[in-house]
């Protein structure tokens, strides 16, 4: 099995488009609900701001948008996910095949596109999609502006400083890039004067805007984003921690890449590293940023535990780098064309298996079980069923009654799937630490003082310290999810009478 060494350009975006239209399709049957992530952020997108507790405000800019276009549905969620999963595929196709050629091009492109990592980027529409767009497209305007004629350089460097803003405002992590931007230029002797010009100007300008936003939010909510993300900065404290955090990172990498491409990847960066000082610019250019990230994080991962998704930004340089290295080098491509090959064949399976795995885990004796990886999508329909058989039957006797529960995922996934899809509180168990972007926005107002609320608890709960805070609270109901045969997830449903505000306990 082997790829074209050419193809024709119309027909590499005809294949992406048909690409995208297959991930809607796959979408829109799929059997699987919104992950809690998914249900989290299309939340935000109801209070819309310039900056949120954890992240930045772009994903929920673009499910706000998405929603006008689809409504309050799955497709409206995951459409930029899709969209913007292809596309960044795309944009790898275009850098690399502007920086070599063709046959580098086609090569990344189908690296990239057979992974189980744009898979998921393609489906679940959380912060990385945007990231990984923005990003590939960063580089791609970086490439354009630092070989661009001088009277074109202002404006490639305009592109650059706005995608690299719309990155920022997809995730911190983008802000990496932002600085080996620096780090490139100064490598590169003669790109060294662009530092100092008026175009690389307008890209900080342009960028930093981009960053005040989410920066500034923060400024007036006590930089909780800051404080929420110091703990992924947390030490290993042992050596048997190291060991385990260190192939627990492997081990991700390895099912999300592939294997045969993860070493290709991996091996190509030891060759980077060794072969560093003789490097062309572009090699450079990718190393930098892409090898470079990647490093650190496989030498972080001895400290402490990364997160498989923590390095999406850095695979797509990476990719374009290892394609280039062994396909512009005779004598290597002849000695890893067969692993090449075989990388495509595993590729596929592996892909096969990840479009394949939410239907195979739909057999009842084994969904929802621990080796079911789509556990976390499952069950949400039926409990907001179970919710709005009792939320209706109160609300038809008492207009005034709101809902409030203790969990993160419980409220967005209830706010999503109930049919009026209310505003749910949550119940702040621990008042001096912030943990979700439902604590910033508070629980009900005074102006609810005096209503009656439904309390959605997952089983196990101490309803204790609420019970203050209302005349009485009753159980109405247990609820018993089905996720699969041998597994379920347990709530209750208690009816708050009277609530007295959270400042009124008598």
């Amino acid at each position: 099995m082997s790829l074209p060494v050419r193809l024709p350009t119309k027909s590499v975006w005809s294949f992406l488009f048909l690409v995208f239209i297959f991930r809607m399709v796959y979408i829109y049957i799929i059997p699987l609900q919104l992950v809690p992530d998914e249900a989290y952020y299309w939340d935000w997108s109801r209070h819309l701001d310039i900056g949120y507790f954890s992240k930045p405000p772009m994903v929920a800019w673009l499910n706000y948008i998405s929603q006008k276009i689809f409504g309050i549905n799955e497709i409206g969620v995951r459409f930029f996910a899709a969209l913007l999963g292809t596309g960044s595929v795309g944009v790898v196709y275009l850098l690399a095949k502007k920086m070599f050629d063709e046959e580098v091009g086609i090569w990344a492109l189908a690296i990239s596109l057979l992974t189980p990592a744009n898979c998921a980027l393609s489906l679940i529409m959380t912060i990385d999609p945007p990231l990984v767009f923005f990003g590939i497209l960063s580089l791609f305007f970086l490439w354009k502006a630092t070989s661009a004629q001088d009277n074109k350089k202002i404006f490639y460097f305009a592109l650059l400083g706005l995608s690299t803003g719309l990155g920022i405002l997809s995730k911190q992590m983008m802000l990496i890039y932002f600085l080996l931007v620096f780090v490139f230029l100064f490598i590169e002797r003669e790109l060294r004067p662009l530092i100092f010009s008026k175009a690389f100007f307008i890209f900080i300008l342009i960028s930093m805007l981009c960053f005040f936003l989410p920066l500034y939010w923060n400024f007036k909510h006590g930089w909780v984003t800051f404080q929420e993300t110091a703990h992924h900065f947390s030490s290993n404290s042992s050596i048997l921690d190291c060991f385990r955090t260190f192939f627990e990172y492997i081990g991700g990498q390895l099912l999300i890449i592939t294997p045969v491409f993860c070493a290709i990847i991996y091996v190509s960066i030891k060759q980077g590293i060794l072969n560093f000082k003789v490097l062309d610019r572009r090699l450079r250019f990718l190393f930098i940023f892409g090898c470079l990230p990647l490093t650190l994080f496989l030498l972080n991962s001895l400290k402490q535990r990364i997160n498989a998704n923590w390095p999406a930004l850095f695979y797509p340089p990476a990719i374009i780098f290892a394609s280039a290295w062994f396909l512009k080098d005779k004598i290597q491509k002849n000695k890893i064309k067969r692993y090449l090959n075989l990388g495509l064949i595993v590729a596929y399976l592996f892909v096969f298996l990840t479009y394949i795995s939410p239907f195979i885990f739909t057999i009842d004796c084994i969904s929802g079980l621990r080796i079911d990886p789509t556990t976390r999508a499952k069950g949400w329909k039926e409990l907001a069923a179970e919710v709005e058989k009792v939320y209706k039957h109160i609300k038809n006797k008492e207009d005034k009654l709101f809902l409030l529960s203790e969990r993160r995922d419980t409220i967005s996934e209830l706010a999503f799937y109930l049919p009026e899809h209310p505003i749910i509180y949550k119940w702040d168990r621990t008042k001096n630490i912030i943990k979700d972007q439902y604590e910033i926005w508070g629980g009900p107002d005074n102006s609810a003082i005096g209503k009656d609320c439904l309390i959605i608890l997952k089983k196990g709960v101490d309803i204790k310290e609420l019970i203050p805070y209302f005349k009485e609270a009753r159980k109405l109901k247990n609820i018993k999810i089905k996720l699969g045969k041998y597994s379920f997830r347990h709530y209750e449903i208690y009816k708050g009478v009277y609530f007295k505000g959270w400042n009124n306990i008598s």
